[in-house]
């Protein structure tokens, strides 16, 4: 048999080529060996496992004998996976904490933008900080995991929103 090409009848002079999603392992074969999961084989013929293309980053598959990309399952919303080849769905990974994903077959997730936090992993978007409520302080402005952290002022005169610069209205906190 010649190049991605087999013999399914063994001794028989005819041989044929083997579909895409397929190739031939070895000279003079019997049958096509199936591409393995986490990718795909395109092109028909094939005489090498060389041909395999890895599904994208962000993407997976468990299927054998894809002959696409499009065999390859975006990872959802709130995951990510960095590494090409992923053959389970388990290989989505949840954003960590101050970090989110809002798109499918993400290879990454985006850290939360100043003035916004996410405090939970596998978050689809970050959330705004809150300003402190009245007779409180706010040590921490926007923490990117823990949001806005407000402490209660020791002094009552203290203003909603308001910032501790030192002093809360006079008096240390």
């Amino acid at each position: 048999s010649g190049s991605g090409r087999f013999q399914p009848d063994g001794g028989s002079e005819d041989c044929r080529s083997c579909p895409s999603g397929t190739f031939v392992a070895t000279k003079n074969s019997t049958a096509c060996q199936q591409c393995g999961a986490g990718g795909y084989c395109e092109g028909e013929g094939a005489d090498t496992s060389m041909v395999f293309t890895q599904c994208a980053a962000g993407r997976w598959s468990a299927a054998i004998g894809l002959n696409s990309s499009t065999g390859c399952v975006a990872c959802g919303a709130g995951t990510y996976q960095p590494l090409t080849g992923a053959s389970n769905a388990s290989q989505c990974l949840l954003c960590p904490t101050g970090t989110a994903s809002s798109v499918l077959g993400a290879a990454s997730c985006t850290p939360c933008a100043n003035g916004t936090y996410a405090n939970e992993t596998g978050a689809v978007s970050c959330s705004p900080c809150e300003a402190c409520g009245a007779n409180q302080w706010a040590p921490v402005t926007c923490h990117p995991i823990r949001g806005t952290l407000c402490e209660p002022c020791s002094n009552a005169a203290c203003g909603a929103g308001q910032h501790r610069a030192g002093a809360c209205a006079g008096s240390d906190n």
